[in-house]
């Protein structure tokens, strides 16, 4: 993150490889390794953007930034308050949470018919979970670049990994 933000701030173009080859790894302790990475990714984010002065500036790169990283900030706040919404507006939250979760079977629906993955389908009850443990290490990260100890802003966790063959 921090290179491709700083790249566009010198005036660098950073394009898109579609043809770039990526081999990943599946962790073997999925949810912790998830959130150590997701950790790591989102303090990152939230430390590149402080580092690199981008809140408050009008640098185009900076502006961009700023509305995508407090849209996430927004809307991981509100995702963790919809208990809360639920208790006060039951009939407003049940019908947003049917038409959000709708948009995403449709949406899991298109894409495991597409790569004929139905894995996809199978696991799109945990997608909604996972949009909680989302927002949680968003704002965590976010906590942690602006207010955690030093040491603990891109500290590296490793992660437990199954060997590629």
């Amino acid at each position: 993150m921090m290179a491709t933000l700083r790249a566009h701030d010198l005036g660098y173009d950073v394009i898109y490889v579609r043809d770039a080859v990526v081999v990943t790894a599946d962790p073997q302790d999925l949810l912790r390794s998830y959130s150590r990475q997701l950790t790591r990714w989102n303090g990152g984010a939230w430390s590149c953007t402080r580092q690199l002065k981008m809140w408050g500036s009008t640098r185009k790169i900076a502006l961009e930034t700023q509305l995508v990283m407090s849209e996430g900030f927004v809307v991981s706040v509100m995702l963790l308050f919809v208990p809360l919404w639920f208790y006060l507006f039951p009939r407003i939250v049940e019908t947003w949470l049917t038409i959000d979760g709708g948009f995403m079977l449709i949406s899991a629906t298109i894409v495991s018919l597409r790569h004929k993955r139905w894995d996809i389908l199978l696991y799109t009850p945990t997608y909604v979970v996972l949009r909680f443990v989302d927002s949680y290490l968003l704002l965590k990260g976010f906590h942690q670049a602006f207010f955690g100890p030093k040491s603990e802003k891109l500290s590296w966790q490793s992660s437990t990994r199954y060997k590629l063959t």
